[in-house]
């Protein structure tokens, strides 16, 4: 059984903590399937799993007394290095599940390969006990000096350890079943018999000669590959070929934007320890923390470390930040700025020549993954990179490709709107106030109400309407039920949100006071309360048509 050890940069898991998590999953799996939801669909999926593996970890004392290894405390489990675990053991699940159809087999350890199978369905073919799933310690995030995976030698020896005691328990397979035989002749004085008993023994013989050398010789083979190519062979593992799971996002930026985009990849098959965050206070640092992600304070740290960089901060620090990594940013960066209002051409006039850079647009509702997203592509920019940040941000919400010109007009339709769908929420909450409901059942019922158009316009052709559902109805629907999600799940009042997306001297400021102008909100109320008049009179029409009878 492998020890723990706890540092401030690993988590290291037991063969009993593995498999605890494993039967969580494969529960969950069931309780999914049953509600008919295709579980890794499910975007709360490691926090569901996470929550009900806290609830059946035991206590270290708990444990000793089962015969179990479970020595950490709860307190010392966090959601991060749970992600980061069951996300590598489907990796590995899946390199032997492709080595099995390519016809050859990739050494790796085999650790409960029935909870693997049970939970995603791939059935590897298994040579052995040492071919399978290698569930080893998982880094969960970089060590200092730019180090992808920290070396530990301590951990290295351990692994190599376990794999020789599988080794040698193989070998031991393999003798009983020479051995077996030995004593089992039903007519000992059969020539035939005999002489098969005594080549199986010659066999046996010499297999017990070699297996000493062919231990030693592997140990000495494991150790020294193993400290060589741990590291590539984390960069290297490429299950899905449509990106890179071990591709390294680098957020300049902590604010909103920034976290709902990496909450949103973070939902994909990126791990936590590819992600890392700079800004110049630590003051949202937090969040970031607890999703697993590295922060630093470095920018230049930053960029060095990253293969693709979105630029989050505001449009005024645009030149400035550019202006410091500018000598870092090679070709094989991509540079995504979620700047409103800095061009292309800009960007690329402060980044160096050939440059890759992609324009993107998001709105707040990012933060459940219910955004809408625009991006247009720089002059060196190709359709790979533009399918790499599809593939990234598929887990935000709705992502789409369009001209530069186009983005402009994003930004007023959905990155202002839900400002505006806030606004109309709070004056349909203050109409049923002047009307005498209670102001937190208002609010309340109004941000339902602007989530209800979800299950309407989006997919015509699925409730059977014969032609499918205009762009321009989608344009208008996302914004509105990424905005009715966030008033009815974060339970925060409409001002407070449109004071979140609102940036002095921004685009969303200008919309609303034009809205203002316009007798919006005065408008909405009124409206409310005449429907609210007229809902009464027809009840007392009703009443009176009744009284008649």
């Amino acid at each position: 059984m492998s020890k723990i050890r706890a540092r401030d940069n690993y988590f290291v898991w037991t063969d009993d903590e593995v498999e605890l998590l494993l039967k969580v999953t494969l529960k969950y799996r069931a309780v999914m399937a049953a509600h008919h939801i295709d579980w890794e669909s499910s975007q709360s999926k490691y926090g569901d799993i996470f929550q009900r593996y806290l609830e059946l970890y035991p206590s270290p004392e708990k444990a000793r007394a089962m015969g179990k290894d479970f020595p950490h405390r709860k307190e010392e489990l966090n959601q991060g290095s749970l992600t980061t675990k069951l996300k590598a053991i489907r990796f590995r699940y899946r390199q032997a599940l492709n080595a099995s159809k390519k016809g050859y087999h990739k050494r790796v350890v085999l650790l409960y390969n029935e909870l693997c199978n049970s939970i995603w369905e791939g059935y590897p073919i298994i040579n052995g006990i040492s071919e399978g799933i290698e569930t080893g310690d998982v880094s969960v995030e970089a060590m200092p000096g730019g180090d992808r995976v920290a070396e530990d030698a301590a951990y290295v020896e351990m692994v190599a350890d376990r794999r020789q005691t599988l080794d040698a328990t193989q070998v031991g397979y393999r003798g009983e079943k020479l051995k077996r035989p030995l004593g089992s002749t039903e007519n000992p004085n059969d020539s035939v018999a005999q002489e098969d008993t005594d080549i199986k023994r010659r066999l046996l013989q010499q297999l017990d000669t070699t297996d000493g050398e062919f231990m030693g010789t592997m140990g000495l083979w494991s150790s020294t590959v193993d400290r060589l190519t741990s590291n590539i062979e984390l960069l290297m593992i490429k299950p899905d070929p449509e990106m890179d799971v071990q591709l390294r996002i680098g957020f300049i930026g902590a604010g909103n934007m920034a976290y709902g985009i990496a909450k949103g990849i973070l939902s994909g098959d990126c791990l936590p320890v590819n992600v890392k965050v700079s800004a110049p206070s630590s003051r949202n640092f937090g969040r970031f923390e607890e999703l697993g992600i590295t922060v630093t304070h470095s920018n230049s740290e930053l960029v060095s470390g990253s293969d693709v960089v979105f630029v989050a901060v505001k449009p005024h620090l645009v030149p400035g930040v550019l202006g410091e990594i500018s000598q870092l940013v090679t070709q094989k960066h991509i540079i995504v700025s979620v700047a409103a209002g800095i061009t292309l051409a800009t960007l690329e006039q402060l980044l160096p020549v050939n440059t890759v850079i992609l324009r993107l647009m998001p709105n707040l509702p990012c933060l459940l993954q219910e955004g809408a997203l625009l991006f247009s592509r720089g002059s060196c920019a190709k359709p790979e990179d533009a399918a790499l940040l599809r593939t990234l941000l598929q887990h935000c919400g709705l992502v789409e490709e369009g001209p530069e010109t186009w983005i402009d007009v994003h930004t007023g339709l959905s990155g202002s709107g839900v400002a505006f769908v806030y606004l109309f929420a709070e004056a349909l909450a203050d109409g049923a106030v002047k009307m005498g409901m209670p102001s937190s059942l208002a609010h309340s019922i109004a941000a339902q109400t602007l989530v209800l158009p979800l299950f309407l316009p989006l997919n015509s052709l699925e409730l059977g309407l014969s032609q499918p559902t205009p762009l321009g109805v989608i344009a208008f629907a996302i914004p509105l039920q990424g905005a009715g999600r966030m008033l009815r799940d974060t339970g925060k009042h409409p001002a407070q949100l449109r004071s979140d997306v609102c940036t002095p001297g921004g685009t969303t400021i200008y919309g609303l006071h034009t809205l203002e102008q316009g007798g919006l909100r005065a408008a909405t109320m009124s409206a409310v309360e005449s429907a609210t008049e007229r809902a009464r009179e027809l009840g007392q029409k009703t009443a009176a048509a009744g009284s008649t009878r």
